[in-house]
């Protein structure tokens, strides 16, 4: 008895398909979630917030560890975006110049720092390109650090300290979880 050709053609993609969500499952240990969360937040040094934020992020929450990257960075790039439109506010609301030289420069610094977290986020699909996400990561926690650091130098009180080190540990959870990534 001869089955139509249809019908194998349905069964084989079938069982192909079953194939492919097995496999995909078994890769995924411990499964998306709080635990996963949880085990990837372990070891580092900002465990709440790496735990807040990844919880807070759909995309973390939902992929297997092998498949967190975009989101880990995605987390640090919108971080920084929103700061870089603080500054943008504040540095239109400054009168003391001062102040206004420093906001001028942190405003530079983060348009450069979104521009490369922008591109690591594309990069960190790649595992062939994760040492520039990492370079990437590193430049946008400098530029932070710069920031913060022009407002000391300037004897003018930061209004972005908070944000900078936010931004700062981010990028430091980031560059954790992606260099386990390589591993």
């Amino acid at each position: 008895m001869a089955f139509p050709r249809s019908l194998v053609y349905f069964l084989l993609q079938f069982f192909l398909l079953l194939c492919i969500e097995k496999s995909q499952a078994v890769e995924c240990h411990p499964p998306p979630g709080e635990p996963l969360i949880r085990e990837v937040c372990e070891d580092s040094q900002h465990y709440d917030l790496c735990v807040s934020s990844l919880k807070a992020d759909p995309r973390a929450s939902q992929v297997c560890f092998n498949r967190m990257g975009p989101a880990v960075v995605s987390i640090v790039r919108n971080n920084a975006t929103d700061t870089r439109n603080y500054v943008y506010l504040l540095l239109h609301q400054a009168t003391n110049p001062a102040a206004k030289a420093c906001l001028t420069t942190c405003y530079q610094n983060y348009n450069l720092a979104v521009r490369d977290l922008r591109t690591a986020v594309k990069e960190s699909k790649d595992y062939d390109q994760f040492v520039s996400v990492l370079n990437r990561l590193s430049q946008a926690k400098s530029n932070a650090t710069e920031c913060e650091n022009g407002f000391k130098k300037g004897v003018v009180v930061s209004p972005l300290t908070r944000r900078n080190r936010n931004v700062i540990q981010l990028a430091d959870i980031a560059f954790d979880i992606i260099s386990d990534l390589m591993v």
